[in-house]
């Protein structure tokens, strides 16, 4: 049996306390019953922000994180990108940042149509954009 560590996990903040569900490479499911696509991920208490970090870190704020279930495989940026239109028309208030889109004041990279990213996990969506 091989087990996935955290880090090797495309997981979003609010699970970034929970650990990954072991990976079993030996014994495959049964033909009868599906292949899951997503984990229960259990809820716990973590504490969000730095003592000495950037003023949107600040306080240290403990936070209660209900359980929840996330989808094993991440959306790939390439993939989201090909529906991008369908989602827009779905949602049409989400916030979709693609890479030439983001706000400047936000640091990193959106992946979404960025060169060399298209098998990166999506990002700079919101939840209604996700949903959709």
């Amino acid at each position: 049996m091989r087990t996935q560590s955290l880090a090797s996990c495309s997981l979003s903040i609010a699970a970034a306390f929970a650990a990954c569900a072991p990976i079993d490479d030996e014994t495959p499911p049964p033909v009868d019953e599906p292949t899951p696509t997503t984990i229960d991920v259990p809820g716990g208490t973590f504490t969000m922000g730095s003592t000495n970090g950037d003023f949107d870190e600040l306080p240290l704020t403990p936070l209660e994180i209900a359980p929840f279930e996330m989808d094993i495989t991440p959306v790939t940026a390439g993939a989201f990108a090909a529906r991008i239109d369908e989602v827009r028309a779905a949602a049409p208030t989400a916030e979709i940042y693609a890479a030439d889109e983001k706000p400047a004041s936000w640091p990193g990279d959106c992946n979404v149509g960025r060169d060399g990213a298209q098998a990166h996990p999506a990002n700079c969506v919101d939840v209604a954009a996700a949903r959709a």
